[in-house]
């Protein structure tokens, strides 16, 4: 996907079903140990733990990605967007967008997968 003025932009979501809470706990915690990504600190009322994740990177063009991951008992849950441009994107933009769809994701998915 790209921008409007042709750069690269990507959007994933992914939700997991691990065999036990402790488990999606240790893949919650994982991900905050090797990501590249910088704290934004907790989200409320969305899940069990869940947090937010933010970066800027400049690479010849402005890089700005937002991520929601969350743990759910078993289920983890990320929205992930990253979007490039002349200029980086406000934080707030991208940090409204995706907890809305983590949340939108988590709705969806954790009566049909969740223990």
């Amino acid at each position: 996907m790209k921008s409007a003025d042709g750069n690269l932009s990507t959007l994933r979501v992914e939700a997991i079903v691990l065999s036990s809470v402790e488990e999606a706990t240790r893949a919650f915690q994982s991900q905050q140990n090797v990501s590249v990504t910088k704290p934004d600190g907790p989200v409320s009322g969305l899940g069990d733990q869940a947090e937010g994740r933010t970066l800027d990177s400049d690479q010849g063009f402005k890089q700005s990605e937002y991520m929601v991951h969350l743990r759910s008992g078993n289920m983890t849950v990320k929205a992930w967007i990253s979007v490039g441009g002349k200029a980086f994107t406000p934080k707030q933009t991208l940090a409204t967008k995706m907890d809305a769809l983590a949340r939108a994701t988590l709705t969806t998915v954790s009566s049909a997968w969740k223990q």
